[in-house]
């Protein structure tokens, strides 16, 4: 009975498709499965392209140098785009060419899993009209992909900084980037099919005269897409390291003191997005039992300096990198330097605890880029959306009630439930402060019962 009721809807979901304009329906790889299959007529990116959801056509960013399969140039970039979500990637080549330029490259974020999986589809005939093969998706998860999506995550640079990006610096055209955009604009877009079906490229990059958060953000793509992934990433590490703490020895005692030392531990920032040092005004006597003090306090420090190191050599190769490209497209002396926006400190304070308990979390990054294991992707992010998500991965709604139930009292305060968006109207009241709520005092009294069990 469960099959039949199964394949119906199969077969139901397949005849919504329409094969003459954009299938609004949510974006996701079986949706394009689906079109293809259908769609008989379909045997290219520019043939699929305007039956996608305009949701997901609505917002993509433009890269005229990149590092990944598909290639880009100032006239013909890659096409990266992302909907209202991220939750479906999907890029492209624009000339013929360039490489990739017969295949679509996909992420979908797995709801589910919590995590990224990588696919690709090919157009044999776009190359060859002869070929008998319409289209060919690859499998799941192909090496081609992990090869450089080592830690199966996107990859894409933190605020403020995105070297190859239209809009590369802050979102707005650094060196020649306003030239030959216009150049794009005028020559390209509305000619060439791969281009003509995003309507919003008027909107790119932004007005820096806009000052409202939620007015500017929409025409933001590189921070857009930046701060979407980085939510969907913190949920992928916020269930891996639950995992990790549940498999610990010792991690179901230190649960509690790990969760306030990342959502409790912040300042008084209007926004709440700083961590400060777990050693500040006596913290750590707050949440741990004596004997743990003096050793957290030393992987803190050991911590910290290793990973301030590692911020400087990250932001050095990302600024070389943009030096590079930007000389490229003709800049003679380029100013590449961006802020260091970095925070080392939520690593720090999490690898305190994580190194006692002997739990590995050197493949942990918030920041994608390729070179980082940073855990702080910029000031815009909010610790890359681990304190948002975290308390729904350690806590237990049933053993765990109270806390649970004041854990989202105070996010739902702030945004919905599971979503952290800042570029809302309406978001940039201010964010509750934990160190000042009762949920971190009944936190605190919570770690300390629980750590005091291993001495009896």
């Amino acid at each position: 009975m469960k099959l039949l009721i199964f394949l119906i809807s199969v077969n139901l979901y397949s005849l919504s498709i329409n094969c003459s304009k954009s299938n609004e329906q949510k974006s996701s790889l079986s949706l394009v499965q689906n079109i293809l299959k259908k769609c008989t007529e379909v045997n290219s990116v520019e043939k699929i392209l305007p039956l996608l959801p305009g949701d997901l056509r609505s917002r993509h960013t433009l890269m005229y140098s990149s590092r990944s399969l598909g290639e880009g140039t100032v006239l013909h970039p890659r096409v990266i785009m992302f909907g209202s979500d991220a939750k479906l990637i999907m890029a492209f080549a624009g000339e013929k060419k360039l490489r990739g330029y017969s295949s679509l490259e996909f992420i979908e974020y797995n709801e589910k899993e919590r995590s990224f999986d990588f696919q690709e589809v090919t157009f044999p005939q776009e190359l060859d009209p002869k070929s008998e093969k319409r289209y060919k998706f690859s499998s799941k998860n192909p090496s081609k992909c992990l090869a450089c999506h080592r830690n199966q995550a996107p990859i894409w640079d933190t605020y403020e900084l995105w070297p190859g990006a239209y809009g590369s610096l802050d979102d707005k055209f650094f060196g020649k980037e306003k030239e030959h955009f216009e150049r794009y604009q005028t020559e390209i877009h509305n000619t060439f099919d791969r281009y003509k079906y995003f309507t919003d490229y008027k909107k790119y990059p932004w007005d820096s005269d806009i000052k409202e958060v939620y007015s500017f953000y929409p025409k933001r793509k590189n921070l857009q897409f930046g701060y979407l992934l980085t939510q969907l990433n913190g949920r992928k590490i916020s269930r891996q390291l639950a995992e990790r703490i549940k498999k610990s020895k010792q991690g179901e005692y230190f649960k509690y003191a790990i969760l306030s030392a990342l959502t409790c531990n912040v300042d008084d920032d209007e926004y709440g997005r700083y961590s400060v040092p777990l050693d500040t005004d006596n913290y750590l006597e707050s949440i741990v039992t004596k004997p743990y003090i003096d050793p957290l306090k030393k992987n803190y420090k050991t911590a910290r300096e290793l990973l301030l190191k590692e911020r400087e050599d990250s932001f050095t190769k990302r600024d070389k990198r943009q030096c590079h490209i930007l000389r490229k497209l003709g800049a003679e002396d380029p100013t590449c330097k961006a802020r260091r926006t970095e925070s080392t400190l939520l690593k720090s304070n999490l690898k305190a605890f994580t190194d006692m308990l002997e739990i590995k979390i050197d493949d942990f990054s918030l920041e994608l880029s390729t070179s980082s294991h940073m855990m702080n992707p910029g000031p815009h992010y909010e610790a890359g959306g681990l304190r948002v998500f975290f308390w729904k991965e350690i806590l237990d709604p049933i053993k765990d009630k109270n806390l649970y139930s004041m854990y989202k009292d105070a996010f739902n305060s702030r945004f919905s439930e599971g979503e952290y968006l800042w570029f809302k109207k309406g978001a940039d009241k201010e964010l509750p402060l934990f160190n000042k709520s009762e949920v971190c005092l009944a936190l605190a009294k919570k770690s300390i019962d629980e750590i005091s069990k291993l001495s009896k």
